[in-house]
């Protein structure tokens, strides 16, 4: 289990916090200052923790980057195993260093791993890797048959609009061909 050169006492959320400062520390000596963070995550903390101790689960399942980073800082020094689920690529999510520095020292916590790609497993270590499995998005085998009719001359989107979905992107591509698809669909 990881500690703070503490042997088997419990670590805190603060000594954690206090191997951040260092590493970020450093790697502004090493990058002439270029490395920015704000830690303001304690009362966050403080309150999830607070959360889980009043429902006292047997198992913390947390979704997302940044939310299980804090969850798993929130579980230390409880003994309930945490599962932690990566919905997005790791590699890019979190953007910020810093929180990718986080997620590396709250990721020694978890008792297991889900993940949607085999990219996504790839990226982290072995240790994580051996504890993890992959469960892909869903298909649902109700789905409709391929229409093969007659169709309207439509293109249509479903999402977040969310910068992580890229619309911008999606009616950028559209808009430069839309001169072709005029041509084609007149």
């Amino acid at each position: 289990r990881y500690n703070v050169k503490k042997g088997n006492e419990t670590v805190t959320i603060r000594e954690e916090i206090s191997l951040i400062d260092n590493y970020i520390y450093i790697l502004n000596v090493r990058f002439s200052g270029d490395i920015h963070y704000e830690k303001n995550i304690e009362k966050r903390l403080k309150k999830i923790k607070n959360a889980i101790r009043e429902i006292s689960p047997n198992l913390v399942i947390s979704f997302m980057s940044e939310t299980n980073i804090d969850v798993c800082f929130a579980l230390y020094g409880m003994n309930i195993p945490i599962i932690v689920s990566e919905r997005n690529y790791p590699a890019i999510d979190p953007k910020s260093r810093a929180k990718q520095i986080m997620r590396k020292i709250a990721y020694l916590k978890p008792a297991g791993f889900v993940f949607q790609t085999p990219d996504a497993k790839a990226y982290f270590s072995k240790r994580i890797q051996d504890k993890s499995c992959i469960i892909l998005n869903p298909i649902n085998s109700q789905l409709p048959a391929p229409y093969n009719g007659e169709r309207d001359k439509r293109i249509v989107a479903v999402g977040r609009l969310n910068r992580q979905k890229n619309f911008k992107l999606l009616i950028d591509a559209f808009s430069n061909s839309c001169p072709i698809i005029n041509a084609v669909c007149s």
